[in-house]
């Protein structure tokens, strides 16, 4: 995969645009399913066992995987059939440029990029040429656990129809 470190150099090499439209994007932040109580406990433990083990320093990608994106995913649903998961590490404009790379898709396509500390969700409409970015959910945000909605938001995504 080719490595385009920014948004500007995406959106020119793919003729993209980003919209701020609000009504593009509803799937992170409209209709989301509650979380049971369960949910949440796994939740609070994740964040906690998160916060725990970055408290001395930087994270390796890895261990961000098992810490974080394996459980997340897991609760979701999304390592079940009929879905396959590749991971990679990227930026928003790598996860960009590797969305992009089946132009036949005629449906919106739907990506997350997390560090550890923070968790974005993007979506591609590649017939419109347009994308948007959800707003950042934090790992810091003091008044509330943010991977509540991280969950409720891949919960949505599953439900969004498969590419063929």
């Amino acid at each position: 995969m080719n490595t385009i470190p920014s948004l500007q150099q995406v959106e020119e090499q793919f003729r993209l645009t980003k919209t701020i439209d609000p009504t593009f994007f509803t799937e992170w932040n409209q209709n989301l399913l509650a979380l049971t109580a369960a949910e949440e406990a796994n939740c609070d433990r994740i964040k906690a066992s998160y916060l725990h083990n970055s408290y001395n320093g930087s994270l390796t990608d890895s261990t961000i995987n098992l810490l974080l994106l394996s459980p997340l995913l897991y609760l979701s649903g999304f390592c079940d059939p009929p879905f396959r998961l590749p991971y990679y590490s990227m930026t928003v404009p790598q996860l960009l440029t590797y969305m992009m790379g089946n132009p036949e898709i005629t449906q919106p396509i739907y990506g997350m990029v997390t560090n550890g500390d923070t968790f974005l969700f993007i979506k591609l409409d590649n017939n419109r040429r347009t994308y948007a970015l959800s707003d950042d959910f934090s790992l810091f945000r003091q008044s509330q656990n943010e991977l509540y909605g991280v969950l409720r938001v891949l919960k949505q995504l599953k439900h969004q129809p498969l590419l063929k």
